[in-house]
């Protein structure tokens, strides 16, 4: 079993195993705890009222943010509708998860909650919220909060061991359930080795024994549900990560009680991981609605409808959804769902019924306008779009057939941790192959005239011949013409020097010239000019240095576009070629790369759909290249928070105050892609490796260290 090591992360009172020889240390420990909160639901405090509530967050909010959970439990049942003002942001409705107003008794006293805040109301979910055993409400199993921490210590190398556990029953076979799991992890060594160490925290469902390996590892033989984990090197420098599974849908074979297990491994036998407070458990089981066969899941009293398939083009409602008629590659059939999401009039989205004959109906759960807002649709079967999530993205207060009503993708895929070998899978619920497609990461400077990497991070702008000036822009606070709320753009200043190899263009580099082989990619960007001016874009697949790789491939989509004052939305499908018998170079270097040329001589006619050569200033944001065909989707654009953006760049660039010493000291680097180069503003460096150097002065002094791996 693990051994206990203490109460928390250490930064209190940490006990003899970690001692806190650091104040600087100290800090740092604390805000790695106050940067969890950010990723974990909070808990309401001080709740009052029946209909119109308030509360106190345990941690002050500023204002509400799409996103926010929080754990609420009232202290009276409801009688109607309710608001909640959460400290003194404003009172927001508390809605169903179908976005109806709530009914007498839907919530009661002393029951557990969990809010989240959806950008216009709180969407309530837990405790069987209304207990209408025929309403299609999931039934809730286990709902388990632990707001405890606990440290644990790996005692042999990849030896998973067991935590916490939690059960629940279910008294039929083939029971679809919900499994949502919230735990905030602290990763950190007590070894001075220096060594790159993983520490995990794996969720299972069921199981029974341990599966063992020739390295002598050990790992529980039930269905991985859930798992996050980060590498540490630092002696008691904490990483901070999250096991965070919302709402993933799992079937239960047969009958019983199930276990949820958690789970720890570390790499090393000084790997600490520590399971902090508000950790959340929640199974909750599908229950179809009376009258509902149930094949396709729960009604739009559910947070997830499933429907047959949806369509990528316009429908003729009239005659276009009858049994026997095929949408999306799929054969229709007498009550079927399906989704429209890229009618004509956009008034006419949302689920529909399949009928025998004649003009197809919406479905009576999803008839009224305010009642498609919130739910998430699943998609079960088609050519475009099988297995994918769609919410829709209007606010309430439409009214149905008349106000335009719009649906976007959700966005859940899975990353490896470093892409290293044994390393676990963290979701991260962005698909965008871009970093820095919002410009909101500048560590180098915010300008620049230089050829290459010099302003904003990840984008490599270049000039031959032509000049220019790339500089960050600011968006104007509240601005609508480019969605997402971007706060800067990257503007380039062109001036053209004729000549058949001169240029003037911008680029990204995109790790892996495997990713997204013989695969479409969307890409999608805003852009605008000072005048009536083009832009050409294409994708590249460069197979790297080193060796004897293959030739570069240019051109890939190439298309040019015309631009005016007015910010416009630019978007294709592309189909990225097949690497099959291609040759990679040795160094590690290869990758698909994006490119916007604003000035092209002739040499460049094949890769820029002959754009010729131009003066002019260029705008350019909101970059994104998802897999997949995304074409039907407004805005494709994931978010991703700005610190977990700097984190992606971190490994290509990293800039940073340090303070030398008489002597050498080491300094810890973020993992770098490659080997960087290091430079520093006083005294000398030596020793580089991907994690760090040994920098050498013969007296203390501020230094500013610079530490590129770029492609």
């Amino acid at each position: 079993m693990p051994t206990a090591v203490s109460r928390g992360l250490p930064s209190e009172d940490a006990g003899s195993v970690l001692p806190v020889n650091s104040k600087n240390w100290q800090n740092r420990a604390n805000a790695e705890v106050v940067n969890l909160h950010d990723r974990a639901p909070v808990w309401l405090n001080n709740v009052a009222g029946t209909n119109v509530i308030t509360a106190q967050a345990s941690i002050t909010i500023p204002e509400y943010r799409k996103g926010m959970s929080f754990y609420f439990e009232p202290i009276n049942n409801n009688t109607g509708a309710m608001t909640i003002n959460i400290d003194a942001c404003g009172a927001v409705a508390i809605v169903t998860a179908a976005g109806n107003a709530l009914a007498n008794a839907d919530l009661r006293a002393g029951r557990l909650y969990t809010l989240v805040y959806n950008g216009t109301a709180m969407v309530v979910s837990g405790s069987n919220v209304g207990e209408d055993a025929e309403s299609g409400t999931p039934l809730l199993l286990v709902d388990a909060y632990r707001d405890d921490n606990v440290d644990v210590t790996s005692n042999a190398d990849l030896h998973e061991e067991l935590v916490e556990s939690y059960t629940f029953t279910t008294y039929e076979d083939n029971v679809e359930v919900y499994i949502s799991i919230a735990i905030p992890l602290v990763v950190f060594t007590t070894s001075m080795s220096g060594v790159n160490k993983n520490g995990a925290c794996r969720c299972y469902l069921d199981g029974d024994a341990y599966n063992f390996f020739p390295s002598g590892a050990k790992q529980w033989n039930g269905l991985a549900i859930a798992n996050a984990g980060q590498w540490v090197k630092d002696y008691l420098v904490p990483v901070d990560t999250m096991v965070n599974s919302p709402k993933i849908r799992h079937v239960i074979p047969s009958a019983g009680v199930h276990t949820i297990r958690v789970h720890i491994a570390g790499s090393t036998t000084d790997t600490v991981v520590s399971l902090h407070g508000r950790r959340r458990f929640q199974v909750e089981q599908v229950k179809a609605a009376k009258g509902d066969p149930g094949a396709e899941g729960m009604t739009g009293a559910s947070a997830l409808t499933i429907v047959r398939t949806m369509a990528i083009s316009n429908i003729d409602i009239a005659t276009g959804l009858e049994n026997g008629d095929t949408v999306n590659g799929v054969l229709l059939a007498t009550g079927d769902r399906v989704l429209l999401a890229a009618q004509t009039a956009s008034a006419e989205n949302g689920i529909y019924v399949v009928q025998a004959s004649g003009a197809a109906t919406r479905h009576p759960d999803f008839a009224t306008y305010d009642s498609n807002i919130g739910p998430l649709f699943s998609v079960r079967d088609g050519t475009v779009n099988k297995g994918t999530l769609w919410y829709s993205t209007s606010n309430v207060g439409g009214t149905i057939g008349t106000t335009a009503l719009a649906f976007a993708r959700f966005n859940a895929p899975v990353t490896s941790v470093n892409g290293r070998a044994g390393a676990v899978i963290v979701p991260e619920f962005n698909e965008n192959e871009i970093i820095n497609g919002n410009f909101d990461i500048w560590q180098r400077a915010t300008s620049q005239t230089s050829s290459g990497y010099g302003s904003a991070d990840r984008w490599n702008c270049i000039n031959s011949g032509s000049t220019k000036n790339a500089s960050q822009s600011a968006f104007i606070p509240g601005q609508t013409d480019v969605p997402g709320g971007p706060r800067y753009f990257l503007r380039t200043a062109v001036t053209s020097v004729a000549a058949a190899g001169n240029f003037a263009a911008m680029s990204q580099p995109m790790a892996g010239v495997e990713m997204r082989s013989g695969r479409k990619v969307t890409v999608t960007f805003w852009a605008k000019a000072d005048a009536a001016r083009q832009l050409a874009y294409e994708l590249t697949q460069f197979f790297g240095t080193g060796g004897s790789p293959s030739a570069q491939v240019n051109g890939i989509g190439a298309a040019k576009v015309s631009l005016t004052t007015a910010w416009q939305k630019f978007q294709a499908v592309i189909d990225v070629p097949s690497i099959v018998g291609k040759t990679l170079g040795t160094a590690g270097n290869d990758f698909l790369g994006l490119y916007f040329w604003f000035d092209a001589g002739s040499n460049f006619n094949a890769r820029t759909s002959s754009l010729g050569q131009q003066s002019g200033t260029f705008d350019i944001a909101h970059v994104s290249v998802m897999p997949g065909d995304w074409s039907q989707v407004d805005d494709p654009f994931p978010f991703r928070s700005w610190e977990a953006e700097e984190r992606l760049c971190l490994p290509f660039c990293e800039i940073k105050a340090v303070r030398t010493e008489n002597g050498s000291r080491h300094i810890q680097l973020v993992r770098k892609r490659g080997t960087p180069t290091v430079s520093v503003s006083v005294g000398s460096s030596g020793n580089v490796t991907r994690d760090g150097f040994e920098l050498t002065h013969t007296a203390a002094a501020d230094c500013t260290v610079t530490a590129t791996a770029e492609m």
